[in-house]
């Protein structure tokens, strides 16, 4: 993943502790027990700052939502993505804006909320590991889905705006049309005159 995108989420602070994205820790997070011990490998892979930015961000909700039992608002933290659950959900699930998600069911909704790519996801080695048998490779099709392969990429660079301002595609491209200034006027149809 690029570091970059999930930097510009607001996570600056998170990527002085953090050595590469994704990251994936040992299978030792599948069988944490207690809160304690999830905040403190929060803690240990710098994620911790994420968890105080989401606490920090509860707010009342504008609007009638608040009648509806959606009084409050805040952000999203870290997302763990595990295989088997042998403790981590209750392990994980009183901390504030962290989300837990079987392997499996995994959603695009939750990978990228809100449709902005960068979410910081801590992996276990063994949902990692099952990545491929789920979605497959460019050259082998996913056990788990009927003919499913990965679709080729259509971009090769994922800078957009290193792309467009390649001097490949300038010398392509036309320059930018002059401003004309003020629009002309359009005259009302008859039928909206009459009723004046």
């Amino acid at each position: 993943a690029v570091s970059s995108v999930v930097e510009s989420r607001g996570l600056t602070l998170l990527f002085a502790d953090v050595q590469e994205i994704p990251l994936v820790l040992g299978n030792f997070l599948e069988s944490v027990k207690t809160t304690k011990e999830a905040k403190a490998i929060l803690a240990t892979v710098g994620a911790q700052a994420d968890v105080e930015r989401v606490i920090a961000s509860k707010a009342m909700r504008a609007g009638a939502g608040k009648m509806r039992n959606r009084r409050f608002r805040q952000r999203l933290g870290p997302m763990v993505v595990y295989n088997e659950d042998n403790g981590v959900v209750k392990a994980f699930r009183n901390i504030p804006g962290v989300q837990l998600f079987q392997v499996d069911r995994l959603n695009l909704l939750n990978l990228a909320p809100g449709g902005h790519l960068g979410r910081f996801i801590i992996w276990s080695q063994a949902a990692f590991e099952k990545l491929e048998a789920i979605y497959g490779t460019r050259e082998e099709a996913a056990q788990f889905k009927t003919g499913y392969k990965l679709p080729a990429a259509m971009v090769a660079t994922p800078s957009l705006t290193r792309l467009i301002n390649s001097d490949e595609l300038q010398s392509v491209l036309r320059g930018a049309h002059p401003a004309n200034g003020v629009l002309p006027h359009q005259a009302q149809p008859p039928c909206q005159q009459a009723r004046r």
